[in-house]
């Protein structure tokens, strides 16, 4: 009931104006990735009968790109790249659901009386992945203001009630706990869902190490820094190993792309104050995790050079043992169109694998390989075919890189909100082709993913057509909020 009650509201109130349904969009789109999961753990995520929060948002951003009377769908076609990537993902969608939801299962003798309507059902997303990329793109290039300030505020908020929860004991946000290895006190606390504020650390570490350089107003400054703070923070809590390496990492590529971009050298010192601000924040707010997350890269280490962690245990994602070996026995029976759509409840799948079922065991280990559950559910065929996707964000991201770089002076100074979003987008994918490699391939229009292609082809369009125009005339230029 709630949920209803928020989406009529903002219903009704991106309709009293253009503005407000800009606000509404990006408001919807924030709502649809659940920030602090309170839509879904806290009020249960139903919308009304079937339909989940994400129907409920995807639909108000659609009817938001229908109400905007600045938005029009012919803009495409002056981005002619933007134009061939959306194109190309047509062919995708096709091929996803004729191919892998349909047929495959069909020639695999999995394809039930339920099964196609059951993928409808399940990967619907990936449908509103499609639309996501160019709503984004359209929305980005009218000003990114609006988005900026959504992540800030709901990112301080949800992560501010984290950690006061945290430390009084009580959770003001859904939270979950585990052991980190069973039988030791490490444990782990984390959030379940970030929705798309996980940037402000980027953010924060963005704004520190570039703006330094020049004398800028950046919008809520430090509350960035404060988020950023949080961010890190509750990123030590979840003893995640992937993310402790991220985290370690970040300062790093953050400054390597701006010695980049700025031509100037790599100032180590600033990394080392990030690096001390962090242990000291940390020691304040948790202070047993020093020893804790000190344990966590040590294992890391030791994974890395030897195999095992301390505790002397291999890694079975990587060393492709235990259900994985029926993984890759699976992608060799079938590897060129994969098993195709197969949906299995926990319960169902683990009763199957304690029944000795080899492909239910295969089915959910591959699930937590996204390389390995490409080639397991859509074979070689679908991981060639997702190849063109990342040649047109690689290109984007050069290009992108390119118009920072010639005028980066410029472009920080007179659109700092444009300037800093391009840089998080920047190093997201950065992240995305080198830390996260592992995560290629795995997920096909993820809404998340296209949020960032959309923001990464909006924001070159913008800053090339400014470019083009300040060339054509010194005295005019575009302008963004």
């Amino acid at each position: 009931m709630i949920i209803l009650i928020i989406f009529f509201g903002l219903l009704l109130y991106s309709l009293s104006g253009n503005r407000n349904v800009h606000i509404v969009f990006w408001i919807a789109l924030t709502l649809m990735f659940d920030p602090g999961g309170f839509l879904n753990y806290t009020l249960g995520g139903v919308f009304f009968g079937h339909l989940k929060y994400k129907d409920a948002f995807f639909l108000l951003m659609t009817i938001c790109f229908l109400l905007a009377t600045d938005i029009h769908l012919e803009e495409l076609n002056s981005d002619k790249y933007f134009f061939k990537f959306v194109k190309y993902f047509i062919f995708l969608e096709i091929y996803y659901v004729a191919i892998y939801g349909w047929l495959t299962p069909y020639l695999n003798g999995i394809n039930s009386d339920n099964n196609f309507s059951l993928f409808i059902l399940k990967e619907r997303t990936t449908v509103y992945g499609f639309f996501i990329v160019i709503y984004v793109y359209l929305f980005a290039k009218r000003g990114l203001l609006y988005h900026y300030k959504i992540i800030v505020f709901t990112g301080i908020l949800c992560l501010g009630l984290f950690i006061v929860g945290y430390l009084s004991g009580r959770s003001f946000v859904p939270t979950t706990f585990d052991d980190r290895y069973s039988g030791e006190e490490l444990q782990r606390v984390g959030m379940f869902s970030y929705g798309l504020f996980q940037v402000l650390l980027s953010m924060a570490l963005i704004i520190y190490f570039f703006s330094s350089k020049y004398k800028i107003s950046i919008p809520l400054k430090k509350s960035i820094f404060i988020g950023g703070a949080l961010m890190f923070i509750t990123y030590m809590l979840t003893l995640t190993r992937r993310t402790l390496i991220e985290t370690a990492a970040l300062p790093f590529i953050i400054l390597l792309v701006r010695a980049r971009i700025t031509n100037t050298a790599i100032k180590y010192g600033k990394i080392i104050a990030v690096f001390i601000l962090g242990i000291i924040l940390l020691g304040i707010v948790a202070p047993r995790y020093i020893n804790w997350v000190g344990r966590m890269y040590k294992d890391i280490g030791s994974l890395a050079t030897t195999g095992k962690d301390t505790r002397g245990e291999t890694e079975y994602r990587l060393s492709r043992t235990g259900n994985m070996l029926y993984v890759t026995e699976n992608i060799k029976k079938r590897p060129f169109l994969g098993t195709g759509f197969l949906w299995m409840l926990y319960s169902d799948t683990n009763e199957r694998i304690l029944a000795g079922d080899t492909y239910a065991a295969a089915w959910w280990a591959a699930r937590e390989v996204p390389v390995y559950n490409e080639l397991f559910s859509r074979g070689i065929f679908g991981l060639v075919l997702y190849i063109p996707v990342y040649i047109f964000i690689l290109r984007t991201l050069i290009v992108l890189f390119k118009l920072l770089k010639k005028r980066s002076n410029e472009f920080i100074v007179r659109f700092p909100v444009f300037y800093i979003m391009g840089l998080v987008v920047i190093i997201e994918f950065i992240l995305s082709f080198t830390l996260r490699a592992y995560d290629l391939f795995g997920n096909f229009s993820v809404p998340g993913d296209m949020v960032y292609c959309g923001l990464l082809f909006s924001i070159c369009f913008s800053f090339k057509k400014f470019s083009y125009e300040e060339e054509k005339n010194p005295d005019t230029g575009a302008t963004y909020r």
